[in-house]
Formats: C-alpha cells, sequence, structure tokens
C-alpha cells in the first residue's frame, strides 16, 4: 500500500473529525503528510505525480456532481468531455490554470478558503505562485493540487454524510513519462466540465412582451 493509498484509508477513518476543524484545513492535513520541514523549494515531484491527481479530481469532481445533480444529460455531457491535446505548457502555465480552476470551485460547491500555507511552505513561497530562479516547479502544482483534491473530497463527503469511502480518490495511479502539457490537459478538462455547468445553470430568458 502506497503513501496516497494510506492516506485516503485514514481519511474515512477520521474524517468527521477533521471536517469540522476548519481552521486546520485538509489541504495542510495532506501537504504535512506529503513533504517535511525544511525541505527544499523542488520537492522531487514531477509532472507525473501531479497528472495522477488530476485524474483524482476529476474522479471526485464528477461523484459530486452525480450525489448533487439527478439530471442525466449534464452527467452524460460531462462524461463525454474529452481532454484536449497541448503542447509546449510550463508548470507556471498548469499553475495559473489550475488556481482559476480553484476559485471557481470555490464559487460553484461553496468550498472554504484555501487554509493559511505552514511556515515552512510560505518560507519557500511554494503556494504564491511566486518563483524561485525564475520558474515554478512540478511540486509547487502538486500542492496546489492537494488542495483542490481534499477540498472537493471534503464536500463529497459532506454530501453523502461521510457514509461512503474516500480511499479511491487518492489512489496512486503510477503514472509515468507525463510532462505539464499532459497535466494541462486534465486542468483544462475540468475547466471546461464547469463551462457546462455554468450553461446549465444559466437563465433562460423567458419569451414574451413584458406585461404592462
Amino acid at each position: 500500500m502506497n503513501l496516497l493509498e494510506l492516506t485516503g484509508l485514514l481519511y474515512q477513518g477520521i474524517f468527521r473529525v477533521i471536517r469540522r476543524l476548519k481552521p486546520i484545513g485538509l489541504a495542510v492535513f495532506l501537504t504535512l503528510c506529503s513533504t517535511g520541514p525544511g525541505q527544499a523549494l523542488e520537492l522531487g515531484l514531477t509532472p507525473s505525480h501531479v497528472y495522477g491527481l488530476w485524474l483524482n479530481i476529476n474522479s471526485v469532481f464528477y461523484e459530486i456532481q452525480r450525489q448533487s445533480t439527478p439530471q442525466d444529460d449534464l452527467l452524460n455531457n460531462i462524461n463525454a468531455v474529452r481532454p484536449v491535446t497541448f503542447k509546449d505548457k510550463k508548470p507556471a502555465n498548469v499553475f495559473v490554470r489550475a488556481r482559476a480552476i480553484q476559485a471557481r470551485l470555490i464559487k460553484l460547491y461553496g468550498l472554504s478558503p484555501p487554509p493559511p500555507t505552514p511556515s515552512w511552505i510560505e518560507d519557500y513561497q511554494v503556494l504564491e505562485g511566486k518563483t524561485v530562479g525564475g520558474e515554478i516547479t512540478p511540486s509547487q502544482v502538486f500542492l496546489l493540487s492537494t488542495q483542490i483534491l481534499n477540498a472537493l473530497v471534503e464536500k463529497y463527503v459532506d454530501l453523502t454524510d461521510g457514509g461512503l469511502p474516500v480511499s479511491q480518490f487518492y489512489r496512486d495511479k503510477q503514472i509515468s513519462g507525463k510532462v505539464p502539457s499532459d497535466v494541462f490537459g486534465l486542468v483544462d478538462l475540468l475547466g471546461r466540465r464547469l463551462e457546462l455547468i455554468d450553461k446549465y445553470q444559466k437563465p433562460t430568458p423567458t419569451s414574451g412582451k413584458k406585461e404592462q
């Protein structure tokens, strides 16, 4: 059993406690499990690690919609949206797109804002999008992505009243050979799925003249 699977199983037993400790926040919890104080900005994480996270993010997003949206047509349309191939994307491109997705998810689901960043991460400006040596690294994107994943899983637990397992959202997919453009495709996939929800929720203009 790997770290992500173990973390998921751990969540099943303590979720009902953790989700009431809002100042702590689930993202900080997984961040502290994933890395240790005093480590450098680059934590050895790769685009393949981030790609696996975004597979899980898209998965829990769909399950949230399935739990909260009875309309089969919307669910079918969401499921029909497929990733687009991109080229020449850098971790900075992924980070910016993921940050925008995070803001949209917070608004859509009423998620809690991202928790305070642990001081050792603030020292390296990891989650603030500020660069060290001129570049954002995959590790920065990974840590931001854990915030998004944890917030969505917390929403899923709320919707299901903690009655369904969550370990499937923390499985390590054992993926290799991915580049930032591949990750960007999965982030963009969720963005386009969110656009479908926006269109679905947009009021239909009424026809006819206004009453005098």
